[in-house]
């Protein structure tokens, strides 16, 4: 298989994923989504390359991993048919970005982390500030009794 066979059948493949992961039914539809003429989609088809800038930016809500992991499944069971092709004919752009968005994820959930460990922090503060303030209405209500 040549090269522009094999990023084209890889590129098919992507394409397949998208539309079932945007709940489009062909080509037509997902390039209207994307912004772009069908004959558009097509010729990128034919020569094996996406503008994946434009695809990213267009379609909010991709499991990104899933779309672009010919290895898997959405179930995750192998799928035995793209295995002999090479993942690593990526275009080096779309392996940066999603490097970039899985670095943003990742210090999003250490922020996220960290942002819990201090609302804890302030439960445990506020919890004792009850304890502390039933004390007091006690002792206050105590000393007017008497």
């Amino acid at each position: 298989m040549n090269k522009n066979n094999e990023n084209s059948h890889y590129v098919n493949f992507v394409l397949e994923r998208l539309k079932s992961e945007l709940g489009l039914k062909n080509n037509v539809q997902l390039a209207s989504h994307i912004g772009i003429q069908p004959s558009t989609l097509a010729m990128q088809l034919k020569r094996g390359r996406l503008d994946m800038f434009r695809i990213i930016q267009t379609c909010s809500g991709v499991d990104w991993n899933w779309v672009l992991d010919m290895n898997t499944d959405s179930t995750g069971e192998i799928q035995s048919r793209y295995t002999s092709i090479d993942t690593s004919e990526l275009p080096e752009y779309v392996k940066t970005y999603v490097r970039q968005k899985e670095n943003d994820f990742r210090k999003a959930n250490a922020h996220n982390n960290e942002l819990q460990l201090v609302i804890n922090q302030l439960q445990k503060e506020l919890d004792t500030a009850h304890e502390q303030l039933s004390v007091l209405k006690e002792i206050i209500a105590e000393s007017q009794k008497g």
